[in-house]
């Protein structure tokens, strides 16, 4: 089973592939595996705001989030599998209003794609991850301090036309109060993989 445009004018299934299975008879049992195996699926986040920040720590680092270990330079620690072609990971931090992107990536050692919330005077680690400074959507009041806030990592198809998380979420925490160097564990979140049974 595949995700399929709207306005499809291609026969063959989309790279979003999201179910497989092997029919016997009438039915098959499915599930996503073929988008990956999150049996092991682990990872961390730590609070430290390194975008407003000019050579010294401003004292204000619950306003962002980052997926990795704290050090000079940060560094990944996301145990996901590499995702086949038609997805993407992306980082979410629910706010007052409904999640807000932390930006998408596939490769764990660098910068996400976007830094829609970042300061501008610094750039950022080379780890996916964000501040939350500037641009508050309708709902937010920035800074936005992300202590006892839910943090997850999803896997969202490619392209994506929602501006909401897809509902394969394989990690989900939540960051308590400590800041970097503290870091906080993502726990598995298995139950947001989809399975079932399909008829013909």
């Amino acid at each position: 089973m595949s995700i399929e445009p709207a306005i499809d004018l291609d026969p063959a299934p989309a790279d979003t592939k999201i179910l497989v299975g092997d029919f016997s008879g009438d039915t098959a049992n499915v599930n996503s595996g073929i988008v990956g195996d999150f049996s092991s699926a682990a990872g961390a986040f730590f609070l430290r705001t390194p975008t407003d920040e000019t050579g010294i720590n401003n004292g204000n680092d619950q306003y962002g989030v980052w997926f990795g270990t704290p050090g000079m330079p940060p560094v990944s620690n996301f145990n996901l599998p590499e995702l086949p072609d038609g997805w993407a990971y992306e980082g979410w931090v629910v706010g007052d209003s409904g999640p807000l992107t932390t930006g998408r990536f596939n490769v764990f050692n660098m910068a996400d794609d976007s830094a829609p919330f970042s300061e501008t005077s610094q750039a950022g680690p080379p780890i996916p991850g964000e501040d939350f400074f500037i641009n508050a959507p309708m709902g937010e009041t920035f800074p936005l301090d992300i202590r006892n806030r839910t943090v997850v990592i999803s896997v969202e198809p490619v392209p994506d036309n929602s501006p909401a998380p897809f509902s394969i979420k394989p990690l989900l925490g939540t960051a308590g109060m400590e800041t970097a160097p503290s870091t906080h564990n993502f726990m598995q979140n298995l139950n947001s993989l989809p399975t079932g049974m399909v008829t013909r």
